[in-house]
């Protein structure tokens, strides 16, 4: 049975006053908060955007440089649900999109790698909470020193050849060759390596069972399950 007591005040005129007051007080404070809070998303956001549009079309073109807006990645990461002291780690961070979300959220946990140097400070201008190092992990898991609960992020997207390779052992080469000769395909295969839990929730424009077979056959697993869901949703 719940239980619950209703007290009834009868503040004089003084009172009345400063209950006014501190409400009031609250108020600004609660307003000046959430706009300092929108203030340096604004400012990250520009950031962002001036960095990424600063480097070269052929440059982002063949190293598959696509950054993630902020709103959207606050969605996923929402989405997934994920508990405030799991471990969370974007392995192709960039600018850290996702770990400004998740810091925003509550998360301390986190932690982003890049082989983009000046992404990452940028990074960790914003996103002082994040354990933040500058390394080309496609391919090569031997820089993290243990799994983690989460791996996030959006993954490049590029073709390999032209000059675009990845690192890793024969077999992680030949799985990559196999199933799409492409840097999400390596990145997809190294957020298997470095999660604990063989559980991917991908998030796709155009989500349907023949996608996720082809996703559970790339990664090499077929007791991994996939949730898909719109991009929109």
């Amino acid at each position: 049975m719940l239980r619950a007591h209703k007290i009834r005040l009868y503040p004089n005129d003084k009172q009345v006053t400063y209950f006014a007051k501190a409400c009031g007080t609250a108020r600004f404070a609660y307003n000046w908060g959430l706009e300092e809070c929108m203030i340096a998303q604004q400012n990250y956001s520009a950031a962002m955007k001036r960095y990424e549009s600063a480097l070269d079309d052929s440059y982002r073109a063949d190293n598959g440089v696509f950054y993630t807006d902020v709103a959207l990645a606050e969605k996923i990461i929402a989405s997934l649900r994920i508990p405030k002291e799991a471990s969370i780690l974007d392995p192709c961070c960039g600018t850290g999109s996702f770990l400004y979300a998740a810091s925003k959220k509550g998360y301390r946990n986190i932690f982003g790698v890049d082989c983009d140097n000046e992404a990452v400070a940028l990074c960790a201008k914003y996103v002082p909470t994040a354990r933040l190092m500058t390394a080309d992990t496609i391919g090569n898991a031997d820089v993290f020193e243990e799994q983690v609960d989460y791996v996030i992020g959006n993954p490049p997207y590029a073709p390999i050849g032209n000059g675009v390779e990845i690192k890793g052992d024969t077999t992680f080469r030949n799985k990559v060759a196999k199933y799409g000769k492409n840097l999400f395909v390596a990145a997809l295969e190294l957020a298997y390596i470095l999660a604990r839990h063989s559980i991917f929730r991908l998030r796709l424009s155009s989500p349907n069972i023949t996608t996720c077979e082809v996703v559970k056959r790339l990664i090499g697993c077929c007791q991994a399950r996939i949730y898909a869901s719109s991009a929109t949703s």
